[in-house]
């Protein structure tokens, strides 16, 4: 009998041993790699200029 109290604890996600959450849901970005990419070069131009204008 304990075998399927024990099942029956690991089908509901939630043991005595979890903290937090059984699953962790992660927010997919409308935002492409390509976009990060652009956006990383950009700063990247920008922090050059800043450099060369300031040292």
């Amino acid at each position: 009998m304990e075998l399927q109290d024990e099942s029956s604890l690991d089908d509901s996600g939630n043991s005595p041993s979890d903290d937090g959450p059984a699953e962790v849901n992660i927010v997919e970005t409308p935002l492409s790699q390509s976009t990060y990419l652009a956006i990383w070069a950009i700063s990247l131009v920008a922090s050059f200029g800043i450099f060369f204008v300031y040292f």
